[in-house]
C-alpha cells in the first residue's frame, strides 16, 4: 500500500535495483533534503525493516516517537559521536539487516549537499557491510525547513550499485 500511495501522491520514481541484505548487512547512505526522506527510503525504495539513526530531538515529539520506534528508528545524540548509535548499528549489521544513515548528518537547508561525516565508512570498514548509495531528488519541495507547508512535487530516488570496503585501499 505504501509504495502505491507514494508513487501516486508524490509521483515517486525509483531507479536502480533494491539492495538485499547479506551476512554483513547493508548500509544505505542517502542524501537528506526533507522530513519525508526516511519514509521514502522505507516504503518506496526498500522492502522490509530498516533501522534509521535519527537525532534524539525528534523523539521528544510524543506521537512521532511511536511512529519512529515502530519504523525502526533509533535515537542518536546530535553534534558528536554516539556510542549507543554505533552499538545499535553494529548489532543490526551483525544480524545481516539493513541500516539507513544520512551521511550529511541532517537535512540540507539550502538544497546543496553538505559534507558527509565518516560514520558510514567506519561501519563499512568494521563490519564488511555493503554500502548502497541513494540519491533522493525533489523532496525538499514537498516538505522541508525551506518548504514547511506540504505540497505535491515529483520525487526521484536513484539507488546505486552496492560498494564494498576494500582493505587494500588503506
Amino acid at each position: 500500500m505504501g509504495v502505491t500511495f507514494l508513487r501516486t501522491l508524490l509521483r515517486a520514481r525509483v531507479l536502480g535495483a533494491r539492495p538485499r541484505g547479506g551476512p554483513s548487512g547493508v548500509i544505505v547512505a542517502a542524501n537528506h533534503q526533507s522530513y519525508i526522506d526516511p519514509v521514502l527510503v522505507q516504503f518506496a525504495a526498500l522492502p522490509g525493516q530498516i533501522t534509521f539513526l535519527m537525532t534524539e530531538a525528534f523523539f521528544d515529539i510524543p506521537v512521532a516517537t511511536l511512529y519512529f520506534r515502530a519504523a525502526g528508528a533509533r535515537p542518536i545524540r546530535e553534534g558528536g559521536p554516539s556510542v549507543g548509535a554505533m552499538r545499535t548499528a553494529l548489532q543490526v549489521l551483525g544480524e545481516g539487516r539493513t541500516i539507513c544513515m544520512f551521511p550529511e548528518g541532517g537535512i540540507t537547508r539550502d538544497g546543496h549537499m553538505r559534507e558527509g561525516q565518516r560514520g558510514v565508512a567506519r561501519l563499512a570498514r568494521r563490519t564488511g557491510a555493503a554500502v548502497v548509495p541513494m540519491g533522493i531528488r525533489g523532496t525538499r519541495y514537498v516538505i522541508s525547513p525551506a518548504q514547511p507547508m506540504p505540497r505535491l512535487h515529483p520525487v526521484e530516488i536513484r539507488i546505486g550499485e552496492p560498494m564494498l570496503y576494500d582493505e587494500s585501499e588503506d
